[in-house]
């Protein structure tokens, strides 16, 4: 009789390495699907209604606090820093800034007063909308110290390398304002940024 081509330890051995394999794919893809497939689903923002524009007063921060996703509920309270920037021709024009932070994503506070006082509460297609009239001389993260100017552009000293999501609003073309937005934040950045 002649020898065994394979032995028991062998077989034994190959097959762990069988159902770890296995087991790491199992955990492994999941996770990878949850981590890069977003990135190609072609999500878009879900347009938000902040109220109407007479609740924004020219040149002046508002801190607007909505819920992004009603479906959802609270998971998707979000904040905006919006300023009226007056009218561009017979339209009204709006610089939009995302709340977080490019480091790590915190919630950024204004560097200045906030006027809790003087917070409305506006009835929207989306919900509750919360404003509250601020006065920011930039905007700080209270978990890095990295700092922003009002125009989201971080300082030199600061931990975040890139300038937070800006948006410059026309009502008239969303949508190509948006474009418009996104290739000037890349070619100045390097970023893909996207609307708070």
């Amino acid at each position: 009789m002649g020898a065994e081509r394979y032995t028991r330890s062998r077989l034994l051995e190959r097959a762990t390495l069988a159902v770890g394999g296995l087991v790491g794919l199992d955990i492994a893809l999941p996770a990878a699907g949850l981590a890069f497939l977003p990135s190609f689903l072609g999500q878009h923002p879900r347009p938000v209604d902040l109220g109407p524009v007479d609740a924004f007063p020219e040149g002046q921060y508002v801190l607007a606090t909505y819920l992004a996703d009603p479906r959802v509920g609270e998971a998707s309270r979000r904040t905006a820093y919006v300023r009226n920037n007056g009218l561009l021709g017979d339209l009204p024009s709006f610089t939009i800034m995302s709340s977080r932070c490019t480091h790590v994503g915190c919630p950024t506070q204004p560097n200045g007063p906030l006027f809790a006082a003087q917070r409305t509460v506006e009835a929207t297609s989306g919900g509750p909308v919360a404003l509250t009239p601020a006065q920011p001389s930039g905007f700080g993260c209270p978990c890095n110290g990295s700092q922003f100017d009002n125009e989201g552009k971080p300082h030199r000293r600061s931990r975040a390398a890139r300038a937070r999501p800006v948006s410059v609003l026309d009502p008239e073309r969303p949508a190509v304002a948006r474009r418009a937005v996104q290739r000037e934040s890349r070619r100045r950045h390097g970023c893909g940024c996207a609307d708070p």
